[in-house]
């Protein structure tokens, strides 16, 4: 008897979570739903990819408490209502992100040898040539017309976003490296001297 009731209650939650599937599913093609999902950075997002750390570990806390999220997902919550102006502020923050990472790059870069200045400069100019290649290729393969791709009115956003979320990953990726550099045992440096935790964007 047990089994049986188990087996009941068991095909009733699987019923109630397709439902509930379903329904997200149908929501997710609402604007708000879109905007929800481009605008607001992951909190699980994780970046001491390298260290094992405390419950609260510096770096990552810094990523996630930066002031450009942080505008980033006010604008896009409480002021763009258009595509035109989500494109706009995608555009907005692209830049941002751009000019944090050339930053990023610049005091990262004084923190190395010679050779392996040279050396990075290489592989930042490789990443960025990458980047911009694949994303070019997908923009022409979804966009040509004999393909017939039919992506509507939020695919111009949705790809600012992309390469926007690009050069953040990017960018966080070199200040991490910067920080390990600042905070190894031959360069330990106080909280309040680390440049890798400052931001260009006030």
């Amino acid at each position: 008897m047990k089994k049986i009731i188990l087996l009941v209650i068991g095909i009733a939650l699987l019923i109630y979570g397709c439902s509930q599937n379903v329904m997200g599913s149908n929501n997710s093609s609402s604007f708000s739903s879109v905007e929800s999902d481009i605008a607001a950075e992951s909190t699980s997002e994780w970046f001491d990819v390298y260290q094992i750390t405390n419950d609260s570990p510096e770096f990552t806390m810094a990523i996630k408490e930066n002031p450009i999220d942080k505008d980033y997902n006010t604008e896009l919550f409480q002021k763009a209502t258009t595509t035109a102006e989500i494109a706009t502020a995608q555009c907005k923050y692209l830049n941002l992100w751009k000019a944090e990472l050339e930053n990023s790059i610049k005091i990262f870069s004084e923190n190395l040898s010679d050779v392996d200045k040279d050396r990075f400069a290489l592989v930042q100019n490789e990443w960025k040539k990458s980047m911009n290649d694949n994303l070019d290729f997908e923009h022409t393969i979804l966009t040509d017309d004999s393909y017939s791709v039919e992506l509507g009115s939020a695919f111009n956003f949705l790809a600012l976003s992309e390469k926007r979320e690009m050069y953040r990953q990017r960018t966080i990726r070199i200040k991490y490296l910067h920080y390990l550099l600042e905070t190894a045992s031959w360069n330990s440096k106080s909280v309040s001297e680390l440049e890798s935790l400052r931001f260009l964007y006030k």
